[in-house]
């Protein structure tokens, strides 16, 4: 038997929306085995925003235009291995690497229930450093003041931080609330 193992994708572009999984064997026990169950499990991490307005703001319309997320690292190196009974895997990003930006436009009135922006966000798994390599949520929104005036074009934004990790297989929702 064949103790050691082991799979590496080298330059892996999470920018390119593509899944990334990998498949144990569960269930053998033997050597005549007629179903080979595959468990799947993903790779990356899945990133999703959500917005709403704070109920202070219940009378105003607030609507959102654009949501982004801005320096997200998308190129990494995967190594998966066996050895023995035991199974390794991991990540290494990497930062020499121009980061991306992804969003979207809307025209979407909030209401004080969040609501998905951004969803399925495929990231590789990293651990977020506002001081080295942040990544900033930024909202484009209009505010409307008791139907009256708008004020067009107020951007919010944030860094993310460095806490939950983006964890393999994790999916991290953040939520914000504009007030």
């Amino acid at each position: 038997t064949n103790n050691f193992q082991q799979i590496d994708i080298n330059n892996f572009d999470a920018n390119k929306e593509i899944d990334l999984l990998h498949a144990s064997a569960t269930g053998i026990d033997g050597s005549t085995v007629p179903v080979v169950n595959l468990l799947f499990k993903h790779t990356l991490s899945n990133i999703s925003i959500k917005l709403n307005k704070h109920s202070d703001n219940a009378d105003d319309n607030i609507t959102v235009k654009q949501v982004y997320l801005l320096g997200l690292n998308t190129i990494g190196s995967y190594q998966w291995k066996k050895e023995g009974e035991t199974i390794t895997s991991a990540w290494t990003v990497d930062y020499s690497q121009t980061p991306v930006n992804k969003g979207s436009t809307f025209d979407t009135e909030l209401n004080t229930t969040y609501k998905d922006f951004l969803t399925d966000v495929l990231v590789i798994p990293q651990t977020v450093d506002p001081d080295n390599h942040p990544v900033v949520l930024i909202v484009v929104y209009d505010f409307t003041i008791n139907s009256s005036e708008t004020i067009k074009d107020n951007i919010l934004y944030a860094n993310l931080p460095a806490s939950p990790a983006w964890e393999i297989g994790k999916k991290i929702t953040y939520q914000a609330t504009i007030n």
